[in-house]
């Protein structure tokens, strides 16, 4: 069943002064300069080409396994989407020739990016002789087929380096999540957190599916913004912050369009409250209106194919 979103108050007042509210914004770490760099880079990383995932068929069953060695050593789906992430990055930064070899080091660099988010993110330096434990726990949740290669801590320390030259030393979030981060923090700033709780409960929703998309296919396959965007205006509309009808393309007919939302559980004929944020939408965003649209659709039509071709997904969108 789809839950409602927490009610609050009417919209506050704009920030007082320009310049303290850029302060705030940079402050926050959701400054439209970040943004800007965020999409420079999305345009950067599409620019080398969509990059095969080199997990394949066997993608789910690893993640799946990443996650339960992740709660093994306490960390959290923010530190587990990380790591896949940085997962993602150095296997697609792998040559032809390299790929074999990516594959069967896959345990070793399982425990690696794990590791690395682990300590660049929790500032937690690893307890002398928690190689071993580390191993132990993967060959328990790890689905490796065939016989595994021995492995030493001096290999794992020597991959770690590696791993981390491939991806230039940067340990972030997968994209989705930033841009996800940066328009609820925007959005909550020009609202002037009047509308905090139903921000967060956006937030929360929509980084549900940015994650759920990481164990059908990897970041680089389909555009972090355009999935970030359309994920938040669709639980902006759940959250009756917009109307879904407002979102609709116009070249998209209205039973079409209807039919879809429908086929989602999403509430097609639910009006949004007073507060009109398309505006501020737009603003927090740095998109069009077109853009906005254009995103809710392809987001609507993401989740309608992930939920023919991936019952995990189909049993998760009915249980959301």
């Amino acid at each position: 069943m789809w839950q409602s979103p927490p009610q609050h108050g009417v919209c506050g007042e704009e920030p007082k002064g320009l310049k303290d509210y850029e302060d705030m914004l940079f402050l926050q770490g959701a400054s439209h300069d970040h943004l800007k760099e965020l999409m420079l880079w999305e345009e950067q990383v599409r620019g080398r080409g969509p990059q095969a995932d080199v997990l394949g068929g066997q993608r789910e069953q690893v993640l799946h396994g990443m996650m339960n060695l992740a709660a093994r050593s306490q960390m959290n789906q923010d530190g587990w989407s990380c790591a896949v992430s940085l997962l993602d990055s150095y296997l697609a930064s792998l040559g032809a020739e390299d790929v074999t070899k990516g594959t069967q080091m896959l345990p070793l660099t399982c425990v690696a990016v794990l590791r690395l988010v682990k300590k660049f993110h929790g500032n937690v330096a690893e307890p002398k002789g928690s190689f071993n434990m580390w191993l132990s726990m993967a060959k328990q949740v790890l689905p490796i087929q065939g016989k595994w290669m021995e492995f030493s801590e001096t290999m794992l320390r020597q991959h770690e380096v590696d791993i981390l030259q491939s991806v230039q030393w940067q340990v972030q979030e997968p994209l989705q999540q930033q841009f996800l981060n940066i328009y609820c923090t925007r959005l909550g700033a020009m609202t002037s957190q009047q509308y905090e709780p139903q921000i967060a409960w956006v937030k929360q929703k929509s980084m549900f599916f940015a994650r759920l998309l990481l164990f059908v296919e990897s970041a680089s396959e389909n555009s972090p913004q355009e999935f970030a965007l359309g994920m938040f205006c669709l639980h902006l509309a759940r959250g009756q912050l917009l109307s879904l009808h407002s979102l609709r393309p116009d070249e998209v007919p209205v039973a079409y369009w209807t039919s879809a939302l429908q086929q989602l559980s999403l509430p097609c004929n639910v009006e949004a409250s007073s507060f009109q944020a398309l505006p501020l939408v737009e603003a927090a965003t740095a998109a069009s209106r077109r853009e906005l649209k254009e995103a809710t659709r392809r987001g609507v039509e993401r989740l309608l194919e992930l939920r023919v071709k991936h019952p995990a997904m189909r049993a998760a969108l009915n249980s959301e």
